[in-house]
């Protein structure tokens, strides 16, 4: 069980978009059980304008396309 919802109001993740953690959203929009935690996490990756790192910004943009695809989890 992946634990992404330690507040309990998923406030977590506007911390983790201000603090560009893109792989940790990542990781929430893969393994979240919660349907509302990887929608946010899918739309807080896109708020991130700048993602300088090529591989992170790679696993990024591939979880997205695997999101939008339905292969999300």
């Amino acid at each position: 069980m992946f634990d992404d919802d330690l507040d309990g109001n998923g406030t977590f993740l506007y911390r983790l978009e201000r603090e560009s953690e893109v792989l940790k959203l990542v990781a929430h929009l893969k393994l979240s059980e919660k349907v509302y935690v990887r929608r946010r996490a899918a739309e807080m990756l896109g708020n991130i304008s700048d993602i300088p790192d090529p591989d992170e910004r790679q696993q990024a943009v591939k979880a997205l396309i695997n999101a939008v695809n339905g292969r999300g989890r």
